[in-house]
């Protein structure tokens, strides 16, 4: 039993496989606290502190009881100024919170052998103020409380409004070894590997670090993957920015995906040319602030990172360490 206070309470229907999935996962990862509870990492997912059932009309629905979160990061970083139309935010700021992520992500795929597979999702930051500003509510016959949804949680207060950023929302979660499933996370943060169709691992939660690090520096998406002709994302110009930026994917990605021969022909040539971009090259104007050993060292930390074969990119501990987070 859980003590008095302010709770999520999360009850998926019983015909949506993917928050059925974010049950089992949840329930996997709390079976597994006991195994390293001194983890640092530990603290960087989200767990739920309860778990109970429902009979309802359609069965019976397994629930969740999470401690309440603030918003996710995309809405946290509307708080942040504007700088030529993007928002950017500080090296030292970026670098604390991808070492929280990292350290999440090592609990998460070498104690539960769990992949997250979600960048859209990956943190949030923990609310623990919700009794100074109170949501509007309706009161039920019965006593029963219903509050209104909704992302605006006011102005940040210094220290004692929020928590460490979260890992959470595990719909799309799978255990290392198992089937995968498949994704509809946006052109811009999927993985090569993912856009191909090949079974993803830990490498695709890599690369949507790096994803992450270079937006909050930049501002903007490292792959925007607008179609020209569509004038929206599409598969084929990720694939085409990817190219344009990596050179063509190699051999044995190619046939380990289910959709490579979609947008590669047999020989590995990319099928749409028109899209690619000449001479593009990991650069940006932020990294002009940076000194010329920051700029090498971060070129090198997201070089670890942004590889078609997700076989060959940095592990979680490999980037903990590296140079350029603990400068």
């Amino acid at each position: 039993m859980v003590s008095e206070g302010y709770y999520e309470v999360r009850s998926p229907a019983s015909t949506c496989k993917q928050k059925t999935n974010e049950i089992k996962v949840a329930l996997v990862i709390n079976a597994l606290l006991t195994k390293n509870p001194s983890h640092p990492g530990l603290q960087f997912l989200r767990t739920a502190v309860d778990a109970f059932e429902v009979k309802g009309q359609k069965g019976i629905h397994p629930v969740l009881v999470y401690d309440p979160m603030r918003e996710p990061l995309s809405v946290f970083l509307d708080r942040f100024e504007l700088v030529n139309n993007e928002r950017q935010c500080e090296p030292g700021f970026v670098k604390t919170l991808i070492r929280f992520i990292l350290s999440g992500l090592d609990y998460l795929h070498n104690e539960c052998g769990i992949v997250h597979r979600e960048h859209s999702s990956m943190l949030a930051a923990l609310e623990k103020s919700e009794s100074l500003h109170p949501f509007p509510s309706k009161v039920l016959p019965g006593g029963y409380i219903i509050h209104m949804s909704h992302e605006d949680f006011g102005p940040l207060a210094p220290g004692k409004s929020v928590g460490p950023p979260k890992i959470h929302d595990f719909g799309t979660a799978v255990e290392l070894g198992g089937k995968s499933r498949p994704l509809f996370e946006p052109a811009s943060y999927a993985a090569p590997e993912i856009l191909l169709g090949c079974e993803d691992g830990t490498g695709s939660d890599i690369w949507d670090v790096g994803m992450i690090v270079w937006e909050l520096l930049a501002g903007s998406p490292l792959f925007k993957g607008i179609d020209p002709e569509f004038k929206i994302r599409t598969m084929r110009k990720q694939l085409a920015d990817l190219t344009s930026l990596l050179g063509p994917p190699p051999r044995s990605l190619l046939s380990r995906g289910k959709a490579s021969l979609s947008y590669f022909n047999s020989g590995g040539k990319f099928k749409y040319p028109n899209l690619l971009v000449q001479h593009r090259q990991l650069g940006a104007k932020f990294m002009d602030k940076m000194s010329h050993d920051e700029k090498n060292a971060f070129l090198d930390f997201m070089k670890g990172i942004v590889m078609w074969d997700p076989l060959e990119r940095k592990s979680v501990k490999q980037l903990i360490e590296h140079r350029w987070l603990v400068q």
